[in-house]
């Protein structure tokens, strides 16, 4: 358990340092002059909004399911194996959230 909270931190942190990397890339760019048409921003949006729902779904099927039966025994390698997947895609659909901001 002790090396999979390792894994979650350093994966919490690459992510982070990596947003942190996209907003300094993306202040750094040029920014185009005109404007896209609005259906894109709209699409973009409705992509973002069914993202973070899916991240909450995501969330409850594997994490706290998983965060259950951890308690009562962590070394139980079926429920670490799918809260460590639970956080990894969550991680990853955050990620893919910010970079839809950016």
């Amino acid at each position: 358990m002790e090396s999979s909270l390792t894994l979650m931190k350093t994966v919490r942190m690459a992510i982070l340092v990596a947003l942190a990397l996209f907003l300094f890339i993306g202040e750094r760019i040029p920014h185009p002059t005109r404007t896209a048409d609005p259906i894109f921003y709209y699409v973009l949006t409705g992509i973002g909004i069914a993202m973070i729902v899916s991240m909450f779904f995501i969330r409850r099927a594997t994490i706290i399911k998983s965060e259950g039966s951890l308690a009562e025994s962590e070394s139980d390698p079926r429920s670490l194996y799918f809260w460590r997947i639970g956080y990894i895609v969550t991680f990853a659909i955050s990620e893919a959230v910010a970079l839809l901001v950016f």
